[in-house]
């Protein structure tokens, strides 16, 4: 983060929104990211987000947040589904992406979420820093909540989001035939692709439609990365491509469509490849867009079965209540 320098009258805004967010409540304090216990005498009510998936989040909450890194990303479009028409917080980033502290104190917060230990070393010399944890697995998406729910308040809510995701996931495991093979991809460069191991977020989610162990890789990164042979040798009945284009796109791109080796794939024969969303899928990773991801899979898998994503009714019929 580049050095700058704070006026005194942000710093009197930051310190009077403080002193206006300890009273009447109870303390709540949670373990961060890094390992740091943060104190509040009471939950925040101005929160600044640094990171989609924690806004993400707190909207699952019930929680708007004062300022957002997702209006100047562009992000608000492809978000469009979650953040409904409501006017957005204001952007709080400078022009090269990073965040610009005079725009973050000038919003009073009480907390700042962030993501980068540098984060927490400038801004906690004057708000309290909240630095996420990073997510891998379903079991860390399930934490992150808690701990978000737990930091604003709303531990009920909470565990009532959580509940109803896990019984999602649930509907979707029983309904679905999960004998065929699934690998979830992103492309890497033209020939090159990540393949996503078996003990990731992604891949433990779409477990729940189809059966990802089978060829998913074995890694500590979470991931490895091969060409079109290594897919070749994997062989799966489908592919879950992670597209990472500036706009959602529905196919693969042109180039990888007009790749021998990748049409020869036999998911792709079999016109069983879904392409989703990485900037959804990935940057927002959240219950809302875990949930969404599952929801927009599951009938591109088993048009049969789902001609689009599980109402209450029908998870409800699922599990025999």
């Amino acid at each position: 983060m580049r050095p700058i320098r704070i006026s005194r009258r942000m710093l009197g805004t930051a310190a009077l929104a403080a002193c206006a967010s300890r009273s009447g409540h109870a303390a709540v304090t949670v373990t961060d990211g890094l390992g740091r216990q943060i104190s509040l005498a009471s939950p925040p009510r101005r929160i600044v987000s640094l990171i989609g998936g924690a806004e993400t989040q707190l909207i699952a909450l019930g929680i708007r947040t004062v300022g957002t890194n997702i209006v100047q990303r562009g992000f608000v479009a492809r978000m469009g589904w979650l953040l409904g028409d409501s006017p957005q917080p204001p952007g709080v980033l400078s022009a090269d992406m990073t965040p610009n502290p005079e725009a973050i104190l000038a919003l009073a917060p009480d907390l700042i979420i962030a993501w980068a230990i540098e984060h927490a070393e400038f801004f906690s010399r004057h708000v309290p820093v909240y630095v996420m944890r990073h997510i891998r697995t379903l079991a860390d998406l399930r934490g992150n909540l808690r701990a978000l729910a737990t930091l604003v308040g709303r531990e009920a809510k909470g565990d009532d989001v959580i509940a109803a995701f896990d019984r999602r996931l649930l509907a979707y495991a029983r309904l679905s035939p999960r004998s065929a093979s699934l690998s979830v991809i992103s492309q890497a460069g033209n020939r090159r692709f990540v393949i996503y191991a078996a003990n990731t977020m992604l891949t433990e989610l779409l477990a729940h439609v189809s059966d990802t162990a089978a060829v998913a890789p074995r890694s500590r990164t979470g991931w490895i990365e091969g060409g079109i042979e290594t897919l070749h040798g994997l062989d799966p009945d489908a592919i879950v491509l992670v597209d990472w284009a500036p706009t959602p796109q529905p196919d693969p791109p042109a180039a990888l469509r007009s790749n021998r080796l990748w049409r020869d794939l036999r998911a792709v024969r079999n016109n069983r490849v879904v392409t989703v969303d990485g900037f959804e899928a990935l940057t927002f990773q959240s219950i809302p867009t875990a949930a969404r991801l599952i929801d927009t899979v599951a009938p591109r898998l088993h048009p049969g079965i789902f001609q689009t994503g599980l109402d209450e009714p029908r998870i409800a019929a699922a599990l025999g209540n």
